[in-house]
């Protein structure tokens, strides 16, 4: 039988702790070459409502867990602009809902073994990889976080990095007051210790000894004259960052080449975040002739050697082999609990040769 979850089945399977050691594990796979995956494809044609639709896949191997996945996002886009920037936004055209699915299949069967939505586990594993680098990267004794993003996304970041150190002072700052106002108050419920909202992004990171950003902005977020001795800086996709902060740093990390998707355009489709800009964000060519994360987990990179070092993580993407690896403990955790809902296997099989 395969099994059909929802994101509340992903939510009660997996807590952040469980996809921090799963995410290790994978990353030894992938760095001995046991785990395989490939550059994710997004393809843009016109949409309606002066829209763009988007058809995004990546996929990966875990030959350790026996499973393969595929992630498939089907997305309406526009790229409104405010006087914060331009921004990315997903248009929730499927009846107020959005599309994203993980399948998962038996590598010794071939199998479908799961289908579930990508939310849960995309925002459990973009945290948890910022937060495994920046486990790698800052001063052990790091103290004060500030969060850029007051989002579901920026949520995650604080309770992946609340983790890994012990930190007593957690600000954040979002352009939207109101929005701010609720993200310091339900983290300080889910943390049971106070955070704070700033009014400006200055106030959020001052003093700050870990910055983690988490916005959907396409345009610069980070500025130099915030990376202070001993800082560490981690961003979520490659335009948060300008060149600027990569090339001032002492340790500029990657994820990987291969979490840089190939973005194919259609004639006459908008796509904002093909468009050239002036705005100083790192470019992709730059950010993939930097050390990659499994270079620094293994240890052929060397963390920081002194506390005014500074470092910098570009989560430039995502890799198909994280869902695989996040999908096995799912699956294994559902079959254990009786969670989920069974379908007929025989629904998805074939009994002709394709």
């Amino acid at each position: 039988m395969t099994l059909l979850l929802d994101n509340d089945d992903v939510a009660g399977l997996i807590s952040m702790e469980d996809c921090l050691d799963a995410l290790r594990v994978m990353y030894r796979e992938f760095d001995a070459g046991r785990a395989l995956t490939r550059t994710r494809s997004d393809l843009l044609v016109p949409g309606g409502e002066d829209e763009t639709f988007s058809l995004k896949t990546q996929d990966g191997v875990v030959s350790a867990e026996g499973v393969a996945a595929v992630r498939i996002n089907s997305d309406l886009l526009r790229w409104p602009t405010d006087g914060t920037g331009t921004r990315r936004q997903k248009v929730p055209r499927a009846g107020g809902r959005w599309v994203g699915l993980v399948l998962l299949f038996s590598t010794s069967t071939g199998e479908p073994l799961a289908i579930f939505p990508d939310g849960v586990a995309q925002r459990m594993r973009v945290a948890g990889t910022s937060v495994l680098a920046m486990d790698a990267l800052a001063r052990r004794e790091a103290s004060r976080l500030a969060v850029l993003g007051v989002g579901w996304q920026a949520e995650a970041q604080v309770l992946a990095a609340t983790r890994v150190r012990r930190f007593t002072s957690v600000r954040c700052f979002g352009p939207t007051e109101d929005r701010r106002v609720d993200f310091a108050a339900r983290m300080s419920s889910v943390l049971d210790r106070r955070v704070d909202a700033c009014g400006s992004p200055d106030d959020a990171v001052r003093e700050a000894d870990v910055i983690l950003c988490a916005t959907n902005a396409i345009s610069p977020v980070v500025r130099p004259d915030w990376v202070l001795p001993g800082v560490h800086v981690g961003v979520v996709k490659v335009p948060e960052v300008p060149r600027a902060v990569v090339d001032a740093v002492d340790i500029a990390v990657v994820h990987s080449p291969l979490a840089s998707p190939a973005v194919i355009v259609a004639r006459g489709t908008r796509s904002r975040e093909t468009e050239p800009t002036d705005d100083g964000a790192l470019d992709a060519t730059t950010a993939h002739a930097l050390p990659e994360l499994t270079d620094l987990l293994s240890g052929r990179l060397g963390g920081r050697t002194g506390d005014e070092q500074t470092s910098c993580f570009v989560n430039n993407g995502g890799l198909g082999i994280q869902f695989a690896a996040i999908g096995a403990l799912i699956h294994r955790r559902a079959r254990e609990r009786g969670i989920g809902r069974e379908l007929p296997t025989d629904w998805f099989t074939e009994s002709v040769h394709p």
